[in-house]
C-alpha cells in the first residue's frame, strides 16, 4: 500500500504541521465533499454509514474546515456602532457592550466545544441502535 508512513509518537510540532496540513489542503475530496454537502443533504452521512469514505474528506477535517472559515469570517466582519437607542444611560449602554463582548468572546469557543459533543452523542445512539 502507498500510505505514509508516520511515526507511532509524533511530537508536538510534528501533529501540528499535520492538523495545519489537513486544514489547509484543498483537493477534490475536499471540493467534492463541500459540493455534495450543499447540493444534495444527507449524501454524505449515508455514504459514510454504508461505508463509502475513501472519495469524501473524513466528517472531523470537514468540520475544523468550516470551523475556521466560520472564525475568520466572524473577525473580519466589523462590530456595528450606534446600536443602542438614544434614550439608554451611559451605565446601561456600559452594560449592555459588555454583554455584548461577553457574548463575542464566548459563543464561539462554546459552540466549538458542543457541537462535536452533540456529535458524539449522535454517533453513540445511533451505533447502539444498531446493535440491537
Amino acid at each position: 500500500c502507498a500510505e505514509n508512513v508516520k511515526p507511532l509518537d509524533p511530537t508536538i510540532r510534528e501533529l501540528a504541521a499535520d492538523v495545519l496540513g489537513e486544514v489547509t489542503d484543498v483537493d477534490s475530496k475536499l471540493l467534492r465533499s463541500v459540493r455534495y454537502l450543499f447540493t444534495r443533504p444527507g449524501f454524505l452521512s449515508r455514504e459514510h454509514a454504508e461505508g463509502r469514505r475513501a472519495s469524501y474528506v473524513s466528517p472531523v477535517r470537514l468540520y475544523l474546515v468550516f470551523s475556521v472559515l466560520f472564525f475568520a469570517a466572524g473577525s473580519l466582519v466589523a462590530r456595528r456602532e450606534g446600536m443602542f437607542a438614544p434614550e439608554t444611560t451611559p451605565g446601561e449602554a456600559a452594560l449592555a457592550v459588555n454583554a455584548q463582548d461577553a457574548f463575542d468572546t464566548w459563543l464561539p469557543r462554546i459552540m466549538f466545544v458542543l457541537v462535536p459533543l452533540c456529535g458524539l452523542c449522535v454517533m453513540a445512539f445511533t451505533r447502539s441502535r444498531e446493535k440491537t
